[in-house]
């Protein structure tokens, strides 16, 4: 399966926030930036308050949070 440019740019968001985190040395909230991109409803419809993406973008949007999460 080959990624659409929406799944391409999800994917280094998420990248560039593992940076952030990690350059900070925690001092950052992960968090607040997720939130601020409304990734915590990535699959909730945007009439809702979600950010109304498919399901391959969740599933991008947990791997790179599960890798800055382990990374801490």
């Amino acid at each position: 399966m080959e990624l659409i440019e929406e799944h391409l740019m999800l994917r280094q968001t998420l990248a560039d926030i593992e940076r952030s985190y990690s350059d900070s040395g925690a001092n950052i909230s992960v968090w607040e930036q997720a939130s601020a991109l409304g990734l915590p409803g990535v699959c909730v419809s945007e009439h809702r308050g979600g950010a109304g993406m498919d399901p391959l973008s969740a599933a991008i949007t947990f791997e790179g949070l599960a890798r800055i999460c382990s990374s801490s």
